[in-house]
């Protein structure tokens, strides 16, 4: 299957600040305060974990506002969400690791769940609905922070108007994880 190379100063635009604010705003009045929630799915190669916060899907690249799925630094998984970092410390993504990164909200109850394939591991948590956009484009491979990239490939990203319960989301990261991973 192929793959979109990502060097370390590239990214890739996905959808408009128009277009993520019908994804990700549930403000009132926002464009998606109609939508049940998001979920965002990816899978991706790392040839390096870099200093510059490997966002793999993401609008702003500051955690006080927007939304993302990145590594950190030091390989833990994390999202961002309503000004807050959550980071699953159980697990550490390293350069060569293939991986499923997905994430899943549903704006009626705020519930919200982070899988990363290597451990097949989930943190949750819960934000109140908010307009989660951070006024930014949604990127793959970077964020609206011009030095934040990944350095690695990525071979799928599905980006939904709806929220999935926690099992919903394993159970589709396990499909892609077969796909991209497993070569089924």
């Amino acid at each position: 299957l192929d793959m979109i190379e990502f060097d370390g100063s590239n990214r890739l635009r996905l959808l408009s600040v128009a277009e993520a604010n019908n994804i990700l705003d549930f403000s009132s009045g926002g464009g998606a305060e109609n939508n049940s929630g998001f979920t965002t799915l990816c899978a991706i190669r790392f040839d390096n974990i870099t200093g510059s916060k490997n966002p793999v899907v993401a609008t702003s690249g500051s955690t006080s506002n927007g939304f993302g799925m990145r590594i950190s630094n030091s390989g833990n998984p994390e999202v961002y969400i309503g000004g807050t970092l959550y980071q699953n410390t159980g697990v550490t993504i390293t350069g060569g690791d293939m991986i499923i990164l997905g994430f899943s909200y549903d704006a009626l109850s705020g519930d919200w769940a982070l899988f990363e394939s290597k451990s097949n591991s989930t943190i949750t948590g819960n934000t109140s609905a908010a307009d989660f956009t951070g006024s930014k484009e949604i990127y793959a491979g970077g964020s609206g922070n011009g030095g934040q990239r990944i350095d690695g490939q990525i071979g799928e990203v599905r980006i939904l108007k709806e929220g999935m319960t926690a099992q919903r989301l394993i159970s589709e990261c396990l499909y892609l994880e077969s796909k991209w991973i497993d070569g089924n």
